[in-house]
């Protein structure tokens, strides 16, 4: 059965990795620092990313599992 507490904790921490996309975003176009000095940053959110995209796929595996039952 799907946790619903579990997806609205997904929601929430796809509105965040949004949120630091887009003040990446910001910084790489009006920040003081080169862009290749940013990298750094958007290393770390990629792999947050992947980790958040890891989350979602395993909660949709085991749904799709107990369907198939």
């Amino acid at each position: 059965m799907i946790n619903w507490q579990d997806i609205e904790d997904l929601g929430f921490e796809a509105e965040q990795l949004a949120s630091l996309a887009l003040t990446l975003e910001d910084a790489v176009s009006y920040g003081p620092a080169s862009a290749a000095e940013y990298f750094g940053a958007f290393s770390i959110l990629t792999t947050i990313a992947r980790r958040h995209a890891d989350k979602l796929n395993v909660m949709a595996k085991a749904e799709i599992s107990k369907l198939r039952e």
